[in-house]
């Protein structure tokens, strides 16, 4: 996160390409398992530094998981934080 901090503060115009890029990682690993903790609170971290943030596609995305595994807390608490 150090890197992360040090990249953004030297070009915060790439705040959003980065997000998008981490998104797209963290679907992937997703997609693999969707039981990773750490894949889901990557992706939830990364959401809170972007400004281009398709929420409705977050909520399907976390549907699409609930329905593979309707146990997934990660999951059930990301959905919730959104919702609310």
């Amino acid at each position: 996160y150090l890197y992360l901090y040090k990249y953004l503060l030297k070009r915060p115009e790439d705040v959003d390409l980065y997000v998008a890029k981490e998104l797209a990682l963290t679907e992937q690993c997703i997609r693999v398992n969707p039981k990773s903790y750490n894949s889901w609170f990557q992706r939830s971290w990364i959401l809170d530094y972007g400004s281009n943030i398709n929420y409705d596609y977050e909520l399907h995305l976390c549907a699409k998981c609930l329905d593979l595994d309707d146990r997934n807390c990660k999951q059930l608490m990301i959905t919730r934080f959104y919702t609310i």
